[in-house]
């Protein structure tokens, strides 16, 4: 199970990462926020002019509870792809109803650590 944990971790880590600014998949997240929910992307930048952080605004509450999960919120984003990268991953036994929450709130931990100790720094 630790395995689904650090892979579900790892690749919406990735995920998050290469859809921000200079990275390849940031036309996809700007797709998702801007196009099909109707976002306002918005930032703020340093003394520099250097963008720092970039967050999105909907009008409707309602969007951003599907965005987070989506591409929105590093330990938020553990909650969908978590379930996704355990039904591709593992068998479905009836054990699953235990194993997935499980799976999904370590995966949430190991994210929060990673948003809070590396991304602070690079992204």
């Amino acid at each position: 199970m630790i395995e689904i944990i650090l892979l579900t971790s790892l690749f919406s880590f990735g995920l998050y990462v290469s859809t921000h600014h200079p990275y390849l998949l940031y036309p996809v997240r700007y797709f998702i926020g801007i196009i099909l929910l109707d976002g306002k992307e918005d930032f703020e930048m340093d003394s520099a002019g250097q963008v720092t952080e970039v967050w999105y605004e909907f009008r409707q509450k309602w969007k951003g509870y599907i965005w987070k999960p989506l591409l929105g919120c590093l330990p938020c984003m553990a909650s969908f792809w978590g379930l996704v990268t355990y039904l591709l991953f593992s068998d479905i036994l009836l054990l699953s109803i235990v194993e997935i929450p499980f799976v999904i709130v370590c995966a949430s931990g190991v994210n929060y650590m990673l948003n809070r100790h590396i991304l602070k720094y690079f992204v």
